[in-house]
């Protein structure tokens, strides 16, 4: 796949996700997650993307043991504080569903120092 195939999914993935169809961006964006691995000429940086906006999709839709991974998995790559915040509140709001209190308190923490309130 080309780059105006990946980018056209990357909208196509966003716009689904932005008009309310979650299950429908959610499908999108494990098929850009799992390119890499089938195309060796896609960046893997197409993965951390993807999981950045899984983790997101999933806790949207309830799935946040699934959420849990792709939130962990970002924030080891995130390169800015504040990508790498957004992965704490996701991964906050997923373990408190989960009844992880102590790990939630430290995800908002985390969330609340990069933002410069902690």
């Amino acid at each position: 796949m080309d780059v105006q195939g990946v980018n056209a999914l990357k909208l196509l993935g966003y716009a689904y996700a932005t008009n309310g169809k979650v299950e429908e961006a959610i499908m999108v964006h494990e098929a850009l997650e799992a390119l890499p691995a089938l195309d060796p000429t896609i960046d893997r940086e197409l993965e951390v993307y993807a999981a950045r906006r899984l983790a997101w999709l999933y806790v949207k839709s309830g799935r946040y043991a699934d959420a849990v991974p792709k939130a962990q998995f970002f924030l080891q790559r995130a390169d800015n504080d504040s990508d790498r915040a957004m992965s704490w509140l996701a991964l906050a709001h997923a373990y408190r569903a989960l009844g992880q209190d102590p790990e939630a308190d430290d995800a908002v923490k985390r969330f609340l120092s990069l933002r410069g309130r902690g």
